[in-house]
Order: C-alpha cells, then sequence, then structure tokens
C-alpha cells in the first residue's frame, strides 16, 4: 500500500503543514494510502494526503470502511472501462450493438454502486 513518489513528496509537505498548525502525529495510518494521521486541535484525525479520516473502531465500523472502498474502486474500474468502450466504438474496434450492450451494463453497475452508497 505504497504511495508514488510524487505523492509521497506531497505527503511529506502537507506533514510538515499540519505539524507546524499544531497538529499532533498519531501512531494510526491511513487506512487508504498508509500515510501516518494527525490529529486537529479541532479533534478531527485527518490524512495528509486524503483529509478528513475517520477511524473505525468497532466491527461493523471497519466493514462499513472497507466496503466503502471495495465501491469506490469498482467504481473507478467501471469508469475506466466505459471510457475504453467509448475509445473502441470511436475507433470502430467494437461491432456497434456490442458495445451499447457494454456499455449498458457498466452503467447500471455504477447505478448500482451509487444506490449502495446512498444507503
Amino acid at each position: 500500500m505504497g504511495l508514488p513518489e510524487k505523492d509521497k513528496s506531497i505527503a511529506i509537505k502537507r506533514s510538515a503543514e499540519l505539524l507546524k498548525q499544531g497538529a499532533t502525529m498519531l501512531s494510526e495510518q491511513c487506512p487508504k494510502c498508509g500515510s501516518p494521521l494527525f490529529k486537529l486541535k479541532n479533534g478531527d484525525t485527518v490524512c495528509p494526503v486524503h483529509g478528513k479520516i475517520i477511524i473505525a473502531h468497532e466491527d461493523y465500523e471497519i466493514i462499513q470502511v472497507s466496503l466503502e472502498g471495495v465501491l469506490a474502486k469498482i467504481e473507478e474500474y467501471a469508469t475506466t472501462r466505459i471510457s475504453s468502450i467509448l475509445q473502441e466504438l470511436s475507433r470502430g474496434d467494437l461491432d456497434e450493438m456490442e458495445g451499447l450492450r457494454l456499455l449498458r451494463e457498466w452503467v447500471e453497475l455504477l447505478d448500482s454502486i451509487k444506490r449502495l452508497k446512498k444507503k
């Protein structure tokens, strides 16, 4: 779970800014990127890369956080596939009816993800 070098540099700079502002570095890490978390004076816990983070302490909270992460990854993949299908259609590399069928399936998946996120 490492960050690319560019993101590491950004994380280090933001971490330094947080410390200058009086934030306290915690022993916990961001569940998304592994960066150290910081506690602000107002009590919020933040990641220097992602901003405000909610720390799960109970099993049901951990499951919810994990589900949100999985849904975000599926959503990102579906969006990438839709873009790829559109490119294939525009180049003529994919039969139009097949492309439209695939697009419908991926869009339906995105719609399902949005409904799950609202719950």
